[in-house]
């Protein structure tokens, strides 16, 4: 992980762009996935989580009344990249006791085709599922 020199902090406190981002992500970002993918476990959780670690730090920067240790973007990014991956993984429990799985969608047939049609798409789609 590169250093995050305090002037490229101070100028993405200034202004928000991707130059002014650039240093900090790459300082950063492999510390945030792999906290974010090690909580979640799965690749698209995980980014899920990363994206919202960028959000939030974000956020941070645009506070002009909160005071960061300036030395600490790194630290401060792996705190956020914790809290979202843990808020993610509650949610994601949460709504899983209320998600039923489904194992397949029944199939219906269009009533506007003749039943010839209606049994070569059947047998096509039965061809194609084995």
């Amino acid at each position: 992980m590169q250093p995050i020199r305090e002037e490229h902090w101070a100028a993405f406190r200034s202004r928000q762009t991707e130059e002014t981002f650039a240093p900090i992500y790459d300082a950063t970002h492999g510390l945030v996935y792999t906290i974010c993918r090690r909580i979640l476990g799965e690749h698209e959780r995980a980014m899920d989580a990363f994206q919202a670690t960028y959000g939030r730090l974000l956020l941070h920067a645009r506070r002009p009344e909160e005071r960061l240790p300036e030395g600490n973007v790194a630290q401060l990014a792996a705190r956020l990249a914790v809290r979202e991956a843990g808020n993610l993984k509650k949610r994601l429990a949460r709504r899983g006791g209320r998600e039923l799985a489904m194992d397949e969608l029944p199939i219906v047939p269009d009533p506007g085709l003749p039943p010839r049609e209606q049994a070569a798409r059947r047998q096509l789609r039965e061809q194609l599922e084995t």
